[in-house]
């Protein structure tokens, strides 16, 4: 097995971030969300802070909050199911 140090595979913090991001969905994710801090660049919508409103809101009230905060994902039965059940900024936020 050859081991090598990051260092010498990438030239910079950058060229590690690229390579990573066009091999892993999820590291591209991450990046994104780290530019964007899951605020819609499309629509506006801020869906990490809708996440966390959500989870911080009683089971029993998670749907009405939904519909009033984010019509949209309410209308979608299985969008919705996922953020009443368990709110997450990876539900809400989709890069």
């Amino acid at each position: 097995s050859v081991e090598a140090d990051e260092g010498a595979v990438f030239c910079s913090g950058k060229c590690r971030s690229a390579y990573f991001g066009a091999r892993n969905g999820e590291a591209l994710r991450r990046q994104l969300f780290a530019l964007e801090k899951g605020h819609c660049q499309s629509c506006g919508l801020q869906a990490q802070e809708i996440a966390e409103r959500l989870r911080a809101a009683p089971a029993s009230e998670r749907r009405k909050l939904l519909e009033r905060l984010w019509p949209k994902a309410a209308a979608d039965p299985s969008l919705a199911k996922q953020l009443e059940t368990a709110p997450s900024a990876g539900r809400a936020w989709q890069a």
